[in-house]
């Protein structure tokens, strides 16, 4: 049991240590940071807390790192990558595919299926309520993503996100997404192929970048 006494500078930074031993600067400093919203509640709420936690010392820095998206023609290596039908990275493939080609979230494209898809004046759309925010989104279905559906009867795989993360990344070295990409991480520079950063978010960001580099209207 901890309590709010127990956090003087000492024990801070034995945490801070522990964080920084297993995960990147920048996830360190978003935990840091969620951690001093609830100290500074706990004050506000008239709790006594010692203010080691705003000691600089404690403190991470947030360290800009390289956002990264697929471009058109990385995704067409992606599609042209030879797999066996329905093997294990090309179900993965398609549901890539399926959130390259909307945009939706992790959370919303791994459980879309044939139910989402509407017409609306005499053109087929996504009508989807996003799981995060509750509001709904409407999107054109793309050709593709109509195949995936027609290739899996409306109802494609569904699968973790942690192993969906691991599967992209093999997908994408086979398909030589490997251009050099520089982090910081421990305030060095490191040097990655371009497949070992992908994860499941690209997908947002390659539809919104490949959209605006093409000049698509954003207010549909």
């Amino acid at each position: 049991t901890i309590e709010f006494a127990d956090l003087d500078k000492a024990m801070l930074l034995n945490f801070r240590n522990y964080l920084e031993e297993s995960l990147a600067t920048n996830t360190v400093h978003k935990i840091i940071k969620k951690f001093k919203t609830v100290l500074n509640d706990a004050i506000v709420k008239g709790l006594e807390v010692p203010l080691a936690y705003k000691d600089s010392d404690v403190q991470v820095s947030y360290v800009q790192q390289p956002k990264i998206y697929l471009n058109e023609d990385e995704i067409n290596k992606i599609e042209s990558v030879k797999l066996s039908p329905k093997s294990k990275l090309d179900k993965v493939r398609d549901r890539f595919l399926i959130g390259l080609h909307t945009g939706l979230r992790f959370s919303d494209f791994i459980r879309f299926d044939q139910s989402y898809v509407t017409d609306h004046e005499g053109r087929k759309i996504i009508r989807m309520r996003a799981k995060k925010t509750g509001g709904f989104v409407t999107i054109p279905l793309h050709k593709k993503v109509e195949n995936i559906l027609l290739k899996y009867e409306g109802l494609p795989p569904i699968i973790s996100e942690q192993k969906f993360n691991a599967y992209i990344k093999e997908l994408c070295e086979k398909a030589g997404i490997d251009t050099p990409i520089s982090k910081v991480e421990n305030n060095e520079q490191v040097i990655y192929p371009k497949w070992k950063l992908v994860s499941s978010h690209i997908c947002r960001r390659s539809f919104a970048t490949n959209g605006y580099k093409s000049k698509v209207d954003s207010v549909l």
